[in-house]
C-alpha cells in the first residue's frame, strides 16, 4: 500500500510551510442564490470512511481543511432542502479545490446526487506547480527505480546527476543545482547543512503515492 506523500518545493528567498494535505471550499445557496447559513457540509473519504465536517458560516461560507489525498464524497444537509451529494472528487496533494452547492427546496430525505465527470479546477491559488499522480508514477520506467528520476518529466528542469551515486543533483525553474527544499508527508526530508539544499534520500517508487513540484520564478 502506498501511504507516502513526497512533495518538492523550489523556494528562492524564504521558506514556508508545506502541507500535502488538500482543502476543499465554497459557498452554499439555494436555488435562487441566497445564501444558505448553518448548513452541514461533511467530506468523507472513500478510502479510509474519515469524515471532516464543517457549517457554512454567515456568509455562506464552508471550510474543509486538512484532507488526505484521494477520492471524496461530499455531502451537504440543511432543514428545508434536498440532501446534496457530490461523489468521486479526488483531491490530490497540495490541492486547495473550490465547491460551490446549490441546494434544492425539498425533504431533507431526498437527496440529489452529482457525480464528478472532469478534473476540479484549483481556482484558490496562484502555485505553478506539477504534479505526477500514482499511476504515472507506477507505470513510467525509473532507472534504479528512484523517485527522483521524475524529475526529468518536468518543465524547466535540468537533471545533472547523482551525486556520488546517491544523491539527485538538478536545477529547477532556472535556480542553481542543490538549492530546493524536500517535504514527504508535510515534513523535511532533506539535510539541514547551511548552503545545501539537498536531498539524504530518494524512495523507491513503490512506497510514494504522488510527487508534486512548486516553482517559483
Amino acid at each position: 500500500m502506498r501511504n507516502t506523500v513526497f512533495a518538492v518545493f523550489l523556494v528562492s528567498a524564504a521558506l514556508f510551510a508545506q502541507s500535502p494535505d488538500a482543502n476543499i471550499s465554497g459557498t452554499v445557496r439555494d436555488a435562487q442564490g441566497a445564501l444558505v447559513i448553518g448548513a452541514q457540509v461533511t467530506a468523507r473519504s472513500i478510502a479510509t470512511d474519515a469524515a471532516t465536517t464543517a457549517t457554512t458560516n454567515d456568509s455562506g461560507l464552508y471550510s474543509l481543511r486538512n484532507l488526505q489525498i484521494g477520492e471524496y464524497t461530499v455531502n451537504v444537509t440543511m432543514p428545508g432542502f434536498r440532501r446534496y451529494e457530490r461523489k468521486g472528487l479526488t483531491l490530490s496533494t497540495g490541492a486547495s479545490v473550490e465547491l460551490d452547492i446549490a441546494l434544492e427546496v425539498g425533504a431533507v430525505t431526498d437527496t440529489v446526487t452529482v457525480t464528478a465527470t472532469a478534473q476540479q479546477l484549483e481556482t484558490r491559488t496562484s502555485d505553478v506547480s506539477q504534479l505526477v499522480d500514482t499511476k504515472t508514477v507506477e507505470d513510467v520506467p525509473l532507472g534504479d527505480r528512484r523517485t527522483m528520476n521524475l524529475i526529468n518529466l518536468m518543465p524547466a528542469a535540468v537533471f545533472v546527476n547523482y551525486d556520488s551515486g546517491s544523491k539527485p543533483n538538478f536545477s529547477l525553474a532556472g535556480g542553481r543545482t542543490q538549492s530546493q527544499n524536500f517535504f514527504i508527508d508535510g515534513g523535511t526530508g532533506q539535510n539541514m547543512r547551511l548552503g545545501v539544499g539537498q536531498i539524504d534520500m530518494d524512495p523507491p517508487v513503490e512506497t510514494v503515492a504522488e510527487v508534486k513540484v512548486l516553482s517559483n520564478n
